[in-house]
């Protein structure tokens, strides 16, 4: 019984991996391709901004591919990887319009990510930390 439990909490994991994995990898490329039809919107460092978000799509390509293989070394990205996509997103945040980048929108998947995978006050942790951590690049820009 006991067995049957974990492997069936084992293959709703993988699933959930694979879907959180497959979605941050369509937001990463659909954010390149607007960038690439659109270049009007990062107002300040163009080719670090494509550059970032080539890095970006190459690490969100990694960890699907890696949760399609189920690689063991998934599962220690696993309790991080939101913490690493709210640094993505603040340094495209930084790179592109400031404060009022697109990219702030993309904090919604980290905040998501972490309430529907470990609960309510991650994901409050989360919102705090990259609220403050908004409001920090918004200063740092402004007076640079």
């Amino acid at each position: 019984m006991l067995v049957a439990h974990r492997i069936a909490e084992t293959a709703t994991r993988t699933i959930e991996d694979s879907k959180i994995a497959g979605t941050r990898l369509v937001l990463a490329s659909a954010a390149l391709l607007i960038f690439y039809l659109d270049p009007a919107e990062p107002n300040y460092h163009l080719s670090l901004t494509y550059g970032a978000l080539i890095l970006y799509a190459l690490y969100s390509a990694i960890i699907y591919r890696l949760t399609l293989s189920r690689s063991t070394f998934l599962q220690y990205i696993r309790q991080w990887s939101h913490w690493i996509d709210v640094g993505w997103y603040l340094v495209l945040i930084a790179l592109s319009s400031g404060t009022g980048s697109i990219f702030f929108f993309f904090f919604f998947f980290s905040i998501l990510v972490a309430s529907f995978r470990w609960g309510f006050w991650p994901g409050l942790r989360v919102v705090i930390v990259s609220a403050i951590l908004f409001t920090a690049v918004g200063y740092i820009l402004r007076a640079g």
